[in-house]
C-alpha cells in the first residue's frame, strides 16, 4: 500500500488520497439489517419472540412457520394447483399434502390456515 502511495505521490508529504482504498477486514454480515423505523423482519421477529419463550424447539417451530409461509405462498402462486406445487418446491404432491395436512394449511380458491379460521 506504501508503495502505491509513494508512487501516486508527488511531493514529500504522503496524503490519504495518495492511499488505495481498504478492503473491509471483516467478513460481510449475514444477519438482516434492521429497518429504518426500527421493526424486525417478520422472520427475524418471529425467531426473536420465540427465544423470549420457555421453550425447547426453536428449530422446528422456526422450520413450520417457515414451511408455512412458503407451501402457502407457493400454493398462491400456482393457484392451489399441487402439482405445479411441488414441482416449483421440488417435492412430490404426497409430500406437499402431508405438510400442509401437519401445519393445518387448507387449499380453497384462497389459502388459509387453521390460525386464520379460528380468528373468523
Amino acid at each position: 500500500m506504501i508503495k502505491q502511495a509513494l508512487l501516486k505521490s508527488s511531493g514529500d508529504v504522503l496524503l490519504a488520497a495518495f492511499l488505495p482504498p481498504l478492503a473491509p477486514t471483516s467478513s460481510p454480515s449475514t444477519s438482516v439489517p434492521p429497518r429504518e423505523d426500527g421493526a424486525l423482519s417478520g422472520l427475524e421477529g418471529f425467531i426473536r419472540s420465540q427465544l423470549s419463550k420457555e421453550t425447547t424447539d426453536y428449530y422446528a417451530q422456526t422450520h413450520r412457520h417457515v414451511d408455512k409461509i412458503l407451501l402457502s405462498v407457493v400454493l398462491d402462486f400456482t393457484c392451489g394447483h399441487y402439482g405445479q406445487a411441488a414441482r416449483i418446491l421440488g417435492i412430490s404432491r404426497q409430500t406437499l399434502r402431508i405438510k400442509l395436512r401437519a401445519l393445518g394449511v387448507h387449499v380453497t380458491h384462497a389459502i388459509e390456515t387453521d390460525e386464520d379460521t379460528a380468528t373468523n
